[in-house]
């Protein structure tokens, strides 16, 4: 999805973008991002859109901001072509995302919000569903599971395609199992490429 912001803009002249308040500057012939829209104070000058620069309808980062990466604009430039979030790694710890549940008949792994579901003392037979959320190609999801003392029973959609290795259709009593899966979007499937049992 193409950044569009109007054309022939006015010094100070506002437009937001997803979720973003941006104000072009004619100095710097850029559109530049002061904020969150509807957020408690500003964060200022966090980013700016310069259509003369700008290949592919990206962000350039500020060389001015406080989160530019090092003391010049990086060769690299954000793309806003997918969801339009601003994300900046650098040498930045990303701590995945779990949800954890003790028990349950299914689940349906949302990749929007987690990237590992635990099931800590399962207690009857599981189907495991179709993750949802919108994935895009190289998405990674772990599953981890563990019984209550009790073998049960294991049923996985056929979104889940075993990539030499086999899907368990049971747990181990009293065994921790990991699935560690990616997403292939050109088959739209969940690839498997490990499972591992605790010994």
């Amino acid at each position: 999805m193409p950044i569009d912001f109007p054309s022939s803009p006015s010094n100070n002249q506002l437009y937001t973008y997803n979720n973003f308040v941006w104000v072009y500057n004619t100095t710097a012939n850029a559109w530049i991002a002061q904020g969150v829209q509807g957020a408690v104070g500003a964060i200022n000058n966090i980013a700016k859109y310069t259509s003369a620069t700008t290949v592919g309808n990206s962000l350039i980062f500020d060389t001015n901001t406080s989160i530019g990466i090092g003391t010049s604009t990086p060769a690299a430039t954000l793309d806003v072509a997918g969801n339009g979030k601003f994300v900046v790694v650098d040498s930045t710890r990303v701590n995945p995302r779990v949800i954890s549940t003790a028990d349950a008949s299914s689940i349906t792994p949302n990749i929007a919000v987690g990237d590992q579901y635990n099931i800590t003392a399962l207690a009857q037979a599981l189907t495991i569903n179709a993750p949802v959320g919108v994935p895009v190609d190289g998405n990674k999801l772990t599953i981890r599971l563990l019984d209550n003392g009790t073998n049960r029973a294991l049923t996985w959609n056929s979104t889940y395609t075993v990539i030499g290795t086999v899907l368990p259709t049971s747990t181990t009593a009293n065994k921790m199992s990991y699935i560690g899966c990616i997403y292939n979007s050109t088959d739209s499937r969940w690839d498997v490429i490990a499972v591992t049992t605790q010994v």
